[in-house]
Order: structure tokens, then sequence, then C-alpha cells
């Protein structure tokens, strides 16, 4: 039987608590503004996740789709043979893996407080404070920003997610090494 509906009526995580609580086995399709993809359970357990066509830690995956505040879900029963092993020690508990992408949704919402979006343009400083030391991870980001780059161009840019170059970005500003504008076309 397919279940489907709403993320507006019913949220992503109840839908999944749902789908724990009756032991499904089958493939969780979302669709929404900010990501699309599908968490494939066994036994009421995440087996498997997709988010935009690329397969990903579960953790991240229910995150990037809770991020919908809008958009549908539709569970279809049984796993199609193309459908990948569980990674690691094998499925995940439905209530640890929604209690780390809440983790990540409040980092989200502190980052978004600094950075207005993904559209933000993202500059250099034209002057740093004396004595400037940077890691090599850093670098990559103030190499990539060059001399002007949207937050979800730079994320592409340094082969990061949205989330790791929010936080690269808040702690460069933060030490007075980019600046942060108003959300560019």
């Amino acid at each position: 039987m397919t279940l489907q509906g709403a993320l507006d009526s019913i949220p992503l995580p109840d839908v999944l608590r749902l789908l724990a609580a009756t032991g499904k086995t089958g493939g969780l399709h979302v669709t929404g503004p900010s990501a699309s993809g599908t968490v494939w359970m066994v036994d009421g357990r995440v087996a498997h996740a997709v988010v935009g066509g690329r397969t990903a830690w579960p953790v991240d995956v229910v995150f990037q789709l809770m991020r919908n505040l809008d958009g549908t879900f539709r569970f279809a029963p049984g796993v199609p043979g193309s459908v990948p092993p569980a990674e690691g020690d094998g499925p995940r508990d439905v209530e640890t893996i929604l209690a780390a992408a809440n983790d990540l949704l409040t980092e989200w919402d502190e980052l978004a407080a600094v950075i207005p979006g993904a559209d933000a343009r993202v500059t250099l400083r034209p002057t740093v404070g004396a004595d400037v030391v940077l890691t090599p991870s850093a670098w990559a980001v103030i190499a990539a920003v060059g001399d002007g780059t949207r937050v979800d161009d730079l994320a592409a840019r340094i082969g990061r997610s949205e989330l790791d170059a929010l936080r690269c970005i808040r702690d460069l500003a933060g030490g007075g090494l980019l600046g942060v504008g108003p959300s560019v076309a």
C-alpha cells in the first residue's frame, strides 16, 4: 500500500516515525523546494538515502529533506534490487537519525542568522589583521571566493555541502577575512 501526502500537513519526522513504528520496508520519496530525495527503509529502519540523485549519509539526507517545510512525500513498499545495501553497520534507528538531523537544523538556523542565504554574496575583505594563519581548508575557501561569489556556488567550487560551506564562511567572516553581503541575482 502506498502512503502519500503533503509535508505541510504531515511533517517528515512524523512520516518517518510512522514507517518505523509499523516496521515498513520501501522507499520514502520526498520532493520539495529545498531538496528532493529518497530514504530507503528496511523493517522500519533507515538502510540507505539519496538526495539530489547522490547517495549520502542518511543523517545528511534527512537533514536536507527536513528543510522542506512544504512539498510532498510518497512511500512505496518494497525495495527494488537496484538499491545498494545499507552502508556501515546496517540499517539505522529512525530516532537516532532524527535527533542528529535536528542538531544540524539547529546549527543551520544559527548560520542563517549570520549568512542570509545560499544566494548571498561572499567577498574577500580588503584588509586583515597583522597575523593571519590559515589552515589548508580555509585557504581553499579563500581561493574559491576569488573576487566574489554566491554561497551556493562557493560550496560547489570547494566540493562541500552547503552546510559545510556556511560553517567555513561564518568562521572566516568572524576572523575578518570574508564579507557577506546581500543576495545577488
